[in-house]
This record gives C-alpha cells, structure tokens and sequence, in this order.
C-alpha cells in the first residue's frame, strides 16, 4: 500500500494502538498524518490519531478564540476529514476520571470554555508509590535502573539529581513515586517520594 499524507490543521493527541503514524509539527499548527498500512519503513509503531483542539480555521489562527469556539471548528474538520475527537465531558467529572483511571489511563485534565488555547491545562492524576531496588545505575547520567522490591519486576529509570546518586548503591531500597504503571509494568514519570525530605531512601 503507498503511503499516503495529510496537512491536518488540529492540535493532536496519540494512541498507540494501530493504525497509522502520526507526527506533530513543533508549531503545533499542524500535524501530519501518514498512513501505510502498518508504520513508517523501520518502526515497529502504530497509532490512532485523535483531535482535542483546533488551532486554525479557513487558514486563520483560532488559538485565541475561546475553547467553545475551536471546538465546533474541530467537529466540522474532523467530520470532514473522518478524524475521531476526544469526547467532552461536562458534568459527572469524578465518575469519568475513575473510568480512565480503572482503564489503566494516566488521568484527565480540565479547562475552562472561555479558555484560550495559551491557557494552562489542570491535570487530575492519580499518585502512587512503590519501595523499589536499585538494580544498576546508568553511566553518565545521574539516574538508577529500579525494580520492585517484592516481586523483582523492572520499574524502570529513576532520576536522583541533587547528590543522591552518591548516596546509593545497587541494593539500597528507595521510595518512588509517579503516576501508575504502563503496561509494560514501567512507573509512568518516576521519581523520589517527597514524603519527606529524606524519606526517598529507605535503606541504604
């Protein structure tokens, strides 16, 4: 099948399932979208493309324009154009969160209607932490390999900037704090339970 492109003029969000590749612009005024029937030549990656924004319309920039606004331009493109969105939710905001989150979902985020593309997102995540090991550290960077300290299972890398790297070995046990696990049993933004000042690094 040749591969096929399209200038999609939306701000773009990713799902890595399968389907096609997706590439955003660093604009972010536009995104390409490129479809092979199977990934780009030598990636192993697939996606499905999902729009939450708009930020042009009929060649003029809409990132100004309150979200209610960009929003019915963004459901008129993605029509158009048979792009899926990301459905809004108005009301009932804690029963959508706990039905990503126990989908294995990262979380959600809040704006405003009035809100300009510019303003600040509010994100709702769900915090957890795990006792971890440290397995191995990584040469030239000051960050570890950590895994679980039960069940022995890859949790990933955990930065430890500031001098912590110093103050570990392979073996201590660290407390580690992000935003759940990927399916590959990584911790999702890992880093040192702030707890406390010294409560990160449980036993030496």
């Amino acid at each position: 099948m040749k591969p096929t492109k399209q200038i999609v003029p939306l701000a773009v969000g990713l799902s890595w399932t399968t389907g096609g590749v997706f590439q955003q612009k660093m604009d972010g005024k536009s995104a390409i979208l490129a479809t092979d029937g199977g990934g780009l030549a030598g990636e192993n990656v697939g996606g499905v493309f999902t729009a939450f924004d708009c930020v042009a319309w009929k060649g003029q920039d809409v990132r100004g324009l309150p979200l209610r606004e960009r929003l019915v331009m963004r459901d008129e493109l993605c029509a158009a154009a048979q792009i899926p969105i990301v459905p809004e939710v108005t009301s009932e905001g804690g029963k959508f969160l706990e039905s990503i989150l126990n989908a294995g979902g990262e979380g959600a985020v809040f704006k405003s209607w009035d809100s300009t593309y510019f303003a600040q997102m509010m994100a709702c995540k769900r915090l957890e932490t795990w006792i971890c090991r440290v397995a191995g550290f990584n040469g030239g960077c000051q960050s570890v390999r950590i895994a679980d300290a039960t069940s022995g299972a890859e949790r990933g890398n955990l930065p430890l900037f500031g001098g912590r790297c110093d103050r570990v070995r392979v073996g201590s046990l660290v407390k580690v704090e992000g935003f759940g696990l990927h399916r590959s049993g990584l911790v999702r933004e890992p880093r040192v339970c702030k707890d406390t000042a010294e409560s990160w690094l449980v036993k030496f």
